[in-house]
């Protein structure tokens, strides 16, 4: 019996809730690093800079007890963590570098001993969150979705819980709190991708509406901010993330163990083994249709009905990963992946800086901030529109009726949604060229929508164009490359801050690096190309179903 339409409904609600509220939410990092702040986390190093410091000078009477300004410095991030960085850091230097510490109104100002700390905690547990994510795709295939998904429960809930508990006397808390944080909510996300398997004819449009619940997630901490500065506890409100968290562990339980693969329909049993065969000899199935009927003949998705519940072990042989990852295809996507994520952080990195190249107004960049949030929350929205589009597009080749023109078509069909995601990313790029105040507001609606654009387009092209087989693993092994490949930022960041010149050459060569790497979705859009890769495909299943029959 195939799994009930509830149980699908049931599992792909909760993986969008689970995007919504935990698989970004690290990144909110500009809201939640000022609350520690004011907590006093790590404060002793302003202490002890303060009684070493001379002639410093007190912050000026223009500063206000408006505390949606307090936010620091975020200089350092990963790849992942690609939202602007619209920040105001009330710190006054003088010719000495010295900082003096303060307070106006119970606020507590930041010091840079203190910035640089957090900044240090936050750059690693941002870089481990996509490090992991090989591992992560390896224990998806070979332990399963109950594993992965109960040592990311309880990764995500212990740190939480520690992160309660960071105060002024348990700073330490703070290392292993975005730690686990990190390492919990990325098993989460990218566990849930294969949800999208429940529902084959929308797959594409439920990748992208996770994506788009991904980028929405960043501003949990800044709700936090707010209850934080109505009065509510610190403690409290992250004890009751921590419980929320907690419930991933019960909901996993009506989750199948092992993977939602892509026969969610098909149940077998001893009695249709010939069936299987027939089904996978069919020659007029394209790629996709073939892989599907290829996996393990007890999915994890069937519910066995009868007396009996042994399993039937039919001896199938797997198509290598390097079939997928040592190609040209791969290559182009790895490059396309690592410079369209490193534009993002490049636009995170150096927006303060371009932000005071169109203002001189404290005021205007608070105003920035708060436009950045309104489009984080808005934009995302239309995002599945884009999946929409795929997922269309793949209905359509599927009405082919040759063989090797349906398998191409159906190959071709995300490379359009990458090309737009790719497009945004060349156009924020050239806005921050302009020092025109409408070159930032038009930046913030496209960076709102290119980050989940581009996180969702890159699941899809990666789930449709290499073997769904390898899905998991793929994507752990390309975000992993290019969580290591992060450390290029510090060259391009200190060019970029060298001088004016340096600004504006470091974003054209970024420019032209971004229009470069279209050639990995343009080159999948050529016919000839994708017939090519669809006779590859259709070749290898052959040979496996020889080997295997």
């Amino acid at each position: 019996m195939a799994m009930e339409n509830w149980r699908r409904v049931f599992i792909v609600t909760v993986g969008f809730l689970e995007a919504l509220i935990f698989s970004g939410c690290l990144f909110g990092w500009t809201s939640l690093v000022h609350i520690l702040q004011q907590e006093g986390v790590y404060s002793y190093l302003c202490e002890a800079n303060s009684s070493d410091s001379h002639g410093s000078k007190t912050f000026s009477t223009n500063i206000k007890n408006d505390t949606s300004h307090f936010l620091t410095n975020d200089a350092d991030s990963s790849f992942l963590s690609s939202e602007p960085t619209v920040e105001f850091q009330f710190v006054f230097e003088d010719d000495q570098n010295d900082i003096q510490i303060d307070t106006i109104d119970d606020v507590r100002l930041p010091c840079d001993n203190q910035i640089k700390q957090l900044s240090l905690i936050y750059t690693m547990a941002g870089i481990m969150y996509g490090l992991t994510a090989v591992g992560v795709g390896f224990a998806l295939d070979y332990l399963g979705l109950w594993f992965t998904r109960f040592l990311a429960s309880i990764l995500m809930t212990t740190g939480f819980i520690l992160l309660a508990f960071t105060s002024k006397d348990g700073s330490w808390f703070l290392w292993p709190a975005l730690n686990l944080i990190a390492l919990g909510t990325n098993q989460l996300r990218l566990s849930s991708f294969q949800f999208a398997n429940l529902f084959p004819q929308r797959r594409s449009t439920i990748i992208l509406a996770y994506s788009a619940g991904y980028s929405i997630s960043t501003v949990v901490f800044l709700v936090v901010q707010y209850t934080y500065y109505i009065g509510i506890s610190y403690k409290l409100i992250i004890l009751v993330l921590g419980g929320i968290s907690l419930l991933t562990f019960p909901v996993t339980l009506l989750m199948p163990k092992m993977k939602i693969g892509d026969n969610v329909d098909e149940g077998y049993n001893g009695s249709n083994r010939n069936k299987l065969k027939k089904l996978i000899s069919k020659k007029h199935l394209s790629y996709p249709q073939l892989e599907k009927s290829k996996h393990k003949t007890l999915d994890p998705t069937v519910e066995k009905s009868g007396a009996s519940n042994s399993k039937i072990e039919i001896k199938q042989r797997k198509i290598p990963l390097g079939k997928s990852l040592f190609t040209t295809s791969s290559a182009l996507h790895l490059y396309w992946h690592f410079i369209n994520f490193f534009s993002l952080f490049y636009y995170s990195v150096s927006f303060n800086a371009w932000a005071y190249k169109t203002t001189n107004d404290p005021k205007d960049v608070a105003f920035y901030n708060k436009v950045s949030g309104l489009c984080q929350i808005i934009a995302p929205v239309f995002i599945p529109l884009g999946g929409y589009v795929t997922d269309t597009l793949m209905l359509r080749a599927s009405k082919e009726e040759n063989q090797l023109e349906r398998t191409a078509a159906q190959l071709e069909a995300p490379a359009y949604i990458v090309l737009m995601s790719t497009f945004f990313t060349i156009l924020l790029s050239i806005c921050t060229m302009s020092t025109s105040k409408y070159g930032i507001y038009i930046s913030l609606v496209i960076v709102a929508i290119c980050r989940p654009l581009l996180v969702g387009s890159c699941a899809a092209y990666i789930r449709i164009r290499f073997y769904p087989e390898h899905f998991n693993r793929l994507n752990g092994i390309y975000s992993t490359i290019v969580s290591l490949m992060c450390f290029v930022q510090y060259p391009f960041y200190i060019w970029m801050f060298s001088s004016d010149i340096g600004f504006t050459h470091s974003h054209w060569v970024l420019t032209f690096l971004l229009i470069l790497s279209t050639a990995s979705p343009i080159h999948v859009m050529v016919r000839s190309s994708t017939r090519k890769f669809a006779r590859t495909y259709l070749r290898d299943i052959d040979d496996l179903n020889s080997q295997d029959l």
